[in-house]
């Protein structure tokens, strides 16, 4: 009996408290179900991904889709993975911001690639993006936390982010990723794009600081994490990036 048609044997309205809604992370749901959709549809990858082939102004517009290409199944599983655990600790936290944080990563992810890494003619991969999802998550809850007195909650907030930050820096300095073996995924890794997908994520973050209780997520709640970018020789003459 449905609790809206239950009425107890004296006539009374039975005491029924509503069942807890469990909140699926569905923007991250989305984001990787288009990076499976991508990998699944032949010929897909080639008319998304990022490289230096084309005209600029095509550039521009791969500068997002190019995340959702991924140049093996070992490296697509792995991203999208970390995504989805990304999103189920940190997609309500970060709440109405998920989407511009995404952005934020990936647009400077696609800068980096473009302007400071010369030496590869493409790039595809979801790390950038997970890495800024993280780092900006995990910042605004700790900002939460702290300002609503919580102090164990802040604490842990701070652990996510000195982890990610020491995450980010120790790959950028062994060049490798430290979860992953680079022979698996058939590429060599690039953590430029961890740290840059990072910078951007903070960068909106610090641009836009909460104002009220509905700009800082679906239940007033702020959080984080983060990715990895690799390249590969896909000719001997050409080599392409991805996270």
């Amino acid at each position: 009996v449905s609790p809206s048609w239950a009425v107890s044997f004296d006539g009374s309205e039975p005491d029924v408290s509503p069942l807890p809604r469990v909140g699926l992370p569905w923007r991250t749901l989305a984001l990787a179900a288009a990076a499976l959709a991508v990998a699944a549809a032949p010929g897909a990858a080639s008319w998304l991904v990022l490289d230096r082939s084309g005209a600029v102004w095509a550039s521009l517009l791969r500068a997002f889709p190019t995340h959702l290409v991924h140049f093996s199944s070992t490296h697509l599983l792995w991203d999208v993975g970390g995504l989805l655990v990304t999103g189920a600790i940190f997609e309500r936290p970060l709440g109405r911001r998920f989407w511009p944080v995404v952005a934020g990563s990936a647009a400077a992810a696609a800068a980096a690639f473009w302007f400071l890494v010369p030496g590869l003619d493409a790039y595809g991969g979801l790390s950038a993006i997970l890495h800024g999802m993280a780092l900006a998550g995990a910042t605004l809850a700790y900002r939460r936390d702290r300002a609503s007195g919580a102090s164990n909650s802040a604490w842990v907030d701070l652990a996510w982010i000195v982890a990610i930050v020491a995450k980010i820096a120790i790959e950028g300095l062994s060049g490798a990723p430290l979860f992953t073996d680079p022979a698996t995924l058939g590429a060599v890794p690039l953590p430029l794009s961890h740290a840059a997908g990072a910078l951007g994520a903070m960068f909106l973050v610090g641009c836009c600081p909460p104002r009220a209780r509905s700009d800082l997520s679906d239940s007033g709640e702020d959080r984080v994490i983060l990715s990895c970018d690799v390249h590969r020789p896909r000719h001997p003459l050409i080599r392409r990036g991805v996270t």
